[in-house]
């Protein structure tokens, strides 16, 4: 149960990072993050869910790789939003929605944005991977029948 939420849970992880760290650069200088971390965190909970509970065939994998890639999605976004930020406010922007220009906001409401975002993370992606475990699982059960 365990090895598979680690090994659903962790190259989640990964892939969350690494389309911030993309999604962060290919957008400087434009509408921020925001819409990023909204829909990768509805695809890739969905996911982790479905397939870990496939995988192991019990609905509490999928919750566990769930619960996993809520917290060390949220560790690895609080990881990269800081050098973000500061590259962003250089731009003078904000992260999380692009907003600035002339006149910058200072660098703290930067760190403000990512602390409520790395705070409301988890809370958004294991709803979605308890989605996904669970129509995994009736997907699952109906092909047994």
């Amino acid at each position: 149960l365990a090895r598979t939420a680690v090994g659903v849970g962790v190259p989640a992880t990964l892939l969350l990072g690494a389309g911030f760290l993309v999604s962060s650069r290919l957008r400087l200088g434009s509408d921020g993050i925001g819409d990023y971390l909204f829909f990768a965190c509805v695809t890739i909970g969905f996911a982790v869910g479905a397939l870990a509970t496939l995988v192991d065939r019990a609905f509490p994998a999928g919750v566990l790789a769930g619960l996993g890639t809520a917290l060390l999605g949220s560790l690895m976004v609080a990881i990269l939003w800081i050098p973000e930020a500061a590259h962003w406010y250089a731009d003078g922007q904000l992260l999380l929605d692009g907003e600035g220009g002339k006149n910058p906001y200072p660098f703290a409401h930067n760190l403000w944005d990512g602390a409520t975002t790395i705070a409301v993370l988890p809370l958004w992606i294991l709803p979605f991977a308890v989605f996904g475990a669970a129509a995994a699982n009736a997907i699952r059960r109906s092909s047994r029948t």
